[in-house]
């Protein structure tokens, strides 16, 4: 079983504030979240071909914008810290705890190759593990409403949960054991040539995921 990630584009449809993650203060704490939605948001094709996971090590980029309209927390990476049924919780280490606010957070995976306002960019690369992992399969949160987050302890749990959104398509097939009429060799690679381009540097905003991405610098083999 192979799994691909490829952006199909005609089909799918800063400021710095005062609050500063790493100065010294009265830190360091550990603030997280939640990314709730089962299969529809983790990244790695498991071996079974049906069941998908979060790989060890996934980071996913964090914005948090105050109500001032004033971003207090600008792509900061939250580590995997494991998963429960269909929540994985994320966390990071900061200096201080938030101020309290009503904030708008925005999520992706994995983390931009840059970022213009709200346009960010990724790298969707045409050589792939087949397991649409290492950060192939792109997904956005969309503007959530919450307050600050709150620090975590040994028993406690964030109460703040969101979920992200696909923005590319997994292509998958299967190569049936015992009838690829190679002799029992083992397959290795697999070249996959689309009609348009499909991987590249895609473009998507941050703010909307329904809107379609851009690709530029693109190919069209996998």
């Amino acid at each position: 079983m192979f799994c691909f990630a490829a952006a199909v584009c005609g089909v799918i449809s800063c400021n710095v504030g005062n609050y500063s993650p790493d100065a010294v203060d009265r830190g360091p704490v550990t603030l997280g979240f939640g990314i709730v939605g089962g299969s529809s948001t983790k990244t790695s094709v498991n071996d079974d071909g049906k069941s998908v996971s979060w790989s060890d090590g996934d980071k996913v980029r964090l914005w948090a914008v105050n109500s001032a309209g004033v971003t207090v927390i600008d792509a900061h990476p939250f580590t995997m810290l494991g998963g429960f049924g269909n929540e994985a919780i994320f966390t990071a280490q900061f200096a201080n705890p938030m101020p309290e606010d009503t904030y708008t957070y925005y999520a992706c995976y994995p983390a931009p190759l840059s970022s213009d306002g709200d346009i960010l960019k990724f790298s969707l690369p045409a050589n792939q593990d087949g397991k649409a992992s290492g950060g192939a399969d792109i997904m956005i949160s969309g503007p959530v409403t919450h307050g600050a987050l709150k620090p975590l302890g040994k028993d406690s749990s964030s109460d703040f949960r969101m979920s992200l959104k696909h923005m590319v398509h997994i292509l998958k097939f299967y190569l049936p054991e015992g009838s690829n009429g190679l002799k029992g060799e083992g397959v290795r690679k697999i070249k996959v040539e689309m009609d348009e381009n499909v991987v590249g540097t895609m473009s998507v905003d941050r703010t909307d995921p329904s809107k379609t991405p851009s690709l530029t610098d693109g190919g069209s083999t996998i």
